[in-house]
């Protein structure tokens, strides 16, 4: 039993348990500077079985001299013996050769108990009593380990396998060692990731291959996780293929405003996307990672007009919109990410960046570099989470003149509107709908700013439900339509009737309720904008009260 302190509390993680998990990180081990185990199989199964002896005491566990239940280092000698041949005699049941490497691990425990510098008196070789039932386990083992090196044609202290080659027993024998060391050291990282902390930093010698150089692994805990290097498993590169067809209506035009501020009939923007995504991911450690996107993708579009739209608006519309076209782009991405809970998070912070190249040599009708940059913040202050987030990014057209989808702006007219940048929901700018800034009659844009603060306050703690409280939280941003346009005097916070122009920064303060159940947390926010603003669909008046309801964290 592992007695592991969580709090003012223990966790339990029996040894059976613990090496189940050793053997899920065998079945991973092995990349260009360490070998895979061979016979892989029964070597895993090995390692697996390593402890399968220990429900033998933790099925029913025993008490130390404080009342606590017995951890896995104070376990005496006659409960020591027990589960270590328990162990073994199942291990060899099950199969030979992993019986083998269980016997040679009990063994080498048994040799680590009696060093002088990790003795006490349970294995005290001092003590007739306990030096006799010491050898009598040792050569119990030593001579199980000749029974199963016969029966599995090993090298063996008898000279029973004369015809086969004395190279070949040595290859054996260095193969023999090596799945040992690998289960030795798979034993090791594990009681490190379940112990209260790690019995060691260093691992005992572990060859690169068998009769190779041998290394030793460094081990160091960062919360629940433990930091490898060198990283012994396999190498962390997935390959991913995503076929998909996709429909959407835009209708953030369905109406817009004039040059008069009156709303005016629109359009909808019917579009299908049929495409075919693949890419490689690479893991370059626990919580890194670097992907390249390869995107292809095919977009029909198709608009509606809203009854009373006029042959200008209609003319003028068609013209800018093409009926088809195609997207192929190129999009590498990294993230690093040390939240301690993707949904419900009190600490850490996760960093995305993604550049993304379309058209060119890569061909298809839009063309343009796409950089985006995302980073977030969550620290606990006493029993209440701050979280903020800061997201930017810049589109850059190039290439052929062509307008993809119509836009006040001919350069933004270049980019697909599905690629363009745009805000405005429950999870970037609170109080406006779904991707409505910027307002109508732009579509997107090409340069997007955009800062969240939030301040979640638990109040109470709900049966089965989960904590409820309330969050405070204020949102910053804009989406304009070239990065040019992004002026110092547009940032200014103020509360006051004065309505917001396109290209000032909007800012929204609020309050709401928060249940964080165990799918994510159950929001209504309210919220006020700072100043009166422009929607597109009509305006927005002074500090006027918004509600939305959402699933899901905000930040």
């Amino acid at each position: 039993m592992i007695r592991r302190r969580h709090g003012n509390d223990f966790l339990l993680i029996t040894q059976h348990d613990h090496a189940l998990v050793a053997g899920q990180m065998a079945e991973v081990f092995g990349n260009q500077r360490f070998a895979s185990p061979t016979p892989r199989e029964q070597a895993i199964e090995g390692v697996k079985l390593h402890d399968c002896g220990w429900p033998v005491h933790d099925d029913e566990p025993t008490l130390n001299g404080q009342g606590l239940p017995l951890d896995v280092f104070e376990t005496p000698r006659p409960i020591a013996f027990a589960v270590w041949t328990a162990s073994v005699e199942r291990a060899v049941a099950k199969d030979p050769y992993a019986g083998l490497l269980v016997s040679l691990h009990v063994l080498s425990l048994s040799l680590l108990a009696t060093e002088a510098a990790r003795g006490t008196a349970r294995f005290d070789m001092e003590n007739p009593q306990d030096r006799f039932a010491i050898i009598k386990f040792q050569q119990r083992e030593l001579e199980r380990q000749e029974d199963l090196r016969q029966r599995l044609g090993l090298r063996s202290e008898k000279a029973t396998h004369k015809a086969v080659a004395k190279e070949l027993r040595q290859q054996s024998e260095d193969q023999l060692q090596f799945n040992f060391a690998m289960l030795q050291v798979m034993d090791q990282l594990s009681l490190a990731a379940c112990c209260t902390e790690p019995p060691v930093k260093q691992s005992r010698d572990l060859p690169a291959a068998p009769g190779g150089e041998k290394l030793k692994l460094a081990m160091v805990r960062e919360g629940n996780d433990v930091i490898v290097e060198p990283w012994p498993f396999g190498v962390r590169i997935r390959f991913n293929v995503n076929p998909y067809v996709e429909w959407f209506n835009d209708r953030t035009h369905v109406t817009v405003l004039d040059v008069d501020g009156q709303s005016v009939p629109g359009y909808v923007l019917h579009q299908t996307f049929t495409g075919f995504d693949y890419g490689f991911r690479r893991d370059l450690n626990r919580y890194a990672t670097v992907s390249l996107t390869q995107r292809n993708l095919l977009a029909n579009q198709e608009l509606e007009f809203s009854t009373g739209a006029s042959d200008s608006v209609k003319a003028a519309t068609r013209a800018a919109t093409a009926d088809e076209y195609r997207t192929h782009s190129l999009q590498l991405t990294f993230q690093r990410d040390l939240r301690d809970n993707l949904l419900l998070t009190r600490q850490g912070n996760i960093s995305i960046a993604s550049f993304e190249l379309a058209g060119g040599a890569l061909n298809g009708r839009s063309n343009f570099h796409k950089a985006e940059i995302a980073q977030s913040w969550f620290m606990p202050v006493r029993r209440s989470v701050m979280a903020i987030r800061l997201r930017g990014g810049i589109i850059s057209p190039f290439g052929p003149q062509d307008s993809i989808a119509a836009s006040p702006d001919p350069q933004v007219a270049r980019v697909p509107l599905n690629d363009r940048f745009r805000t405005g929901g429950v999870n970037s700018l609170r109080g406006y709908g779904e991707n409505l800034l910027p307002p109508a009659p732009a579509s997107g844009g090409l340069a997007l700013l955009l800062a969240n603060f939030e301040l979640r306050v638990p109040v109470a703690r709900l049966p089965v439900l989960g904590n409820f409280g309330f969050e405070f939280f204020i949102d910053a941003g804009n989406v304009w339509a070239r990065p040019e346009y992004i002026l110092l005097h547009q940032f200014r916070p103020s509360i006051s009737r004065t309505p917001v122009t396109d290209q000032d920064v909007r800012y929204v303060f609020g309050i709401g309720p928060r249940l964080d159940l165990p799918i994510g947390p159950l929001r209504v926010d309210v919220s006020w904008n700072a100043r009166p603003s422009n929607e597109g669909t009509g305006t927005r008046g002074y500090l006027e009260r918004r509600f939305q309801f959402a699933i899901g964290p905000s930040i």
